[in-house]
């Protein structure tokens, strides 16, 4: 007979459907279902190749088993990685992530949100633009969410972020042992992380006595043509390249390096880099470019574990701040 559902496979396993349900989602121990009635009905799921309806399955237990997961830039290497290892870890658990990019524009986001809470999501974890004026008119106690990478002004969510301040103070203060001049090219202050790393910034050239001069620093949109242009202009301020350069995301040191490699041919040895974020190409730079490498695995597993506690009903605002690696070249 053909099986199509699980009364079928009660049918051919002489069992109760409750019985198949409970070992089908995993209950088998609490119901105390013998291992010879277990792995009669998994054999019979086996030989004919069933698959739970998934639309049946959320009728019944009122939820979808998805869950919605907004970054600015799927191009970015940092939310790449993050979308990589949240996708596997979520898929494990028996979740589908529906993956939108927001284009780190608020407008955008907003819309995703909405669209993710039309298709019912179970929750979703986001690194938002929003303030939290926003987020409180666009998201109802029911619908839990996590925030990585940026934390939320507010103290009712959960935030799972890196400790850009003390990343971005390490790479720095490298910078500073190698020269007296270190120009800064970040993102605007409008969200956590980039006032973070912007803070660490004024806070080691303070330490090290490094003096701090706006002429050389730039606060631009996380846009490859955007780092190009600023360094562009730091450079047409000095009259030449700065002795140092600090870029706050890898983006913008993609701009900073298509500029320096159409200029000059190649990178100037003597100009000192470092960057927020890292990808395994840096070892492979005829010059050395210190970097901050985010832990995308354990803030995967933080995220996704704050969600499951907020789904199970057992929700609990606070910060949890995972250490990145600091990588000297």
């Amino acid at each position: 007979m053909p099986v199509k559902s699980i009364a079928d496979i009660a049918q051919l396993a002489g069992v109760a459907k409750t019985t198949v349900s409970a070992v089908l989602n995993g209950r088998s121990e609490q119901y105390r279902i013998s291992a010879k009635t277990q792995e009669k009905i998994l054999g019979i799921v086996k030989e004919h190749n069933y698959r739970p309806n998934r639309v049946a399955r959320s009728l019944r237990t009122n939820k979808t088993y998805s869950i919605g997961l907004i970054v600015p830039d799927l191009t970015n290497c940092f939310f790449s990685d993050l979308t990589t290892s949240i996708e596997a870890i979520a898929r494990e658990a028996g979740y589908q992530v529906l993956i939108a990019s927001s284009e780190d524009e608020k407008e955008t986001e907003v819309k995703v949100i909405e669209n993710f809470m039309d298709f019912s999501v179970d929750g979703m974890i986001i690194a938002s633009t929003l303030d939290d004026d926003e987020i409180q008119k666009l998201i109802t106690a029911e619908i839990p969410v996590v925030f990585i990478d940026r934390e939320i002004p507010g103290n009712n969510y959960f935030s799972v972020t890196s400790d850009h301040y003390k990343g971005a103070s390490e790479v720095i203060s490298i910078l500073a042992e190698e020269c007296d001049e270190i120009a800064f090219i970040g993102r605007e202050l409008e969200i956590s992380s980039a006032k973070d790393r912007y803070r660490a910034y004024e806070d080691v050239l303070k330490k090290c006595n490094v003096s701090l001069n706006k002429d050389i620093i730039r606060f631009t949109p996380d846009l490859i043509a955007n780092g190009k242009k600023s360094l562009a202009s730091i450079e047409k301020k000095l009259g030449r390249l700065p002795k140092g350069l600090y870029t706050s995301s890898y983006v913008l040191l993609m701009g900073c390096l298509e500029y320096l490699n159409e200029k000059y041919g190649e990178i100037p040895a003597d100009l000192k880099i470092a960057t927020f974020d890292n990808t395994r190409e840096l070892d492979f730079i005829n010059v050395k470019i210190h970097s901050v490498a985010q832990d995308c695995r354990e803030l995967a597993k933080a995220s996704f574990s704050a969600l499951m506690s907020y789904m199970s009903g057992k929700p609990k605002a606070a910060t949890v701040t995972i250490n990145p690696k600091v990588i000297r070249r």
